[in-house]
């Protein structure tokens, strides 16, 4: 079993105050020298659970920042902002996100977020018919073309989540993980001479964090809806301890 250094919970916009409570309250004791566990609750929530957040050693992520630092941009939530409530880490270009922005947007937001935070988690994955095409890593690696030019390359980790695969029960395909994974940390150490953390995401749950733990090129997970349960949480903290 292969120890995994990051586990990233992503609530997505199903947090309330009371889950997000129960979720810190509730998890299990961990060794935060070998394993960072992150929280990223909806940004309406962070400054709220900042003291509990540091109290439980959890780290807590915005989850879309602005790619503009302040201005005429209602309803964002700028890098600026986030510090000013002490918020230092941050997700970008998720999936969800990149619906409804081009990929000029979303290397904007990743390049403020990587001169101003402390940790940035930048999403990338391949639709379905790029998955059936097979042009699944060069698709993914465009999305990264800009990012190796920008300052702070130290401050980021990787999340590669298959749109094809999130929210899904689809059976992993373990083969095309760890290729696309390797292809990726491939290239970045190639233009960077970085090991950079690349974390998988796509229906991580209970029932198969243990097959996923051994997985020698993954360096943990990032999560979403078996997030929301803090008991099935525990069970995937345990399983890469």
């Amino acid at each position: 079993m292969v120890k995994m250094k990051y586990i990233i919970a992503n609530f997505k916009m199903n947090a309330t105050e009371e889950l997000i409570n129960h979720f810190l309250n509730n998890l299990i004791s961990f060794d935060e020298q070998k394993l960072t566990i992150g929280l990223a609750p909806g940004d309406l929530y962070l400054k709220t659970f900042v003291d509990l957040s540091q109290t439980k050693k959890v780290k807590l992520y915005a989850q879309n920042p602005s790619a503009y630092s302040k201005g005429p941009y209602t309803g964002q939530i700028s890098c600026l902002q986030l510090l000013d409530s002490n918020i230092k880490n941050t997700l970008v270009g998720h999936s969800e996100i990149r619906i409804d922005c081009s990929q000029s947007i979303i290397d904007q937001k990743t390049k403020i977020c990587m001169d101003l935070l402390d940790q940035v988690i930048i999403c990338i994955g391949e639709p379905l018919d790029v998955y059936e095409q097979k042009k699944s890593l060069s698709f993914v690696l465009s999305q990264l073309a800009n990012v190796i030019n920008y300052k702070g390359l130290k401050k980021i980790i990787i999340a590669y989540e298959p749109i094809w695969a999130i929210g899904t029960n689809l059976t992993l395909d373990l083969k095309h993980i760890n290729h696309m994974i390797e292809g990726i940390k491939t290239y970045l150490y190639n233009c960077t001479g970085l090991n950079i953390p690349i974390l998988y995401g796509g229906s991580v749950n209970a029932n198969n964090i243990k097959e996923l733990c051994t997985q020698k090129l993954i360096d943990g997970f990032l999560i979403g809806n078996a997030s929301l349960d803090v008991n099935n949480f525990n069970q995937i903290i345990n399983a890469c301890k």
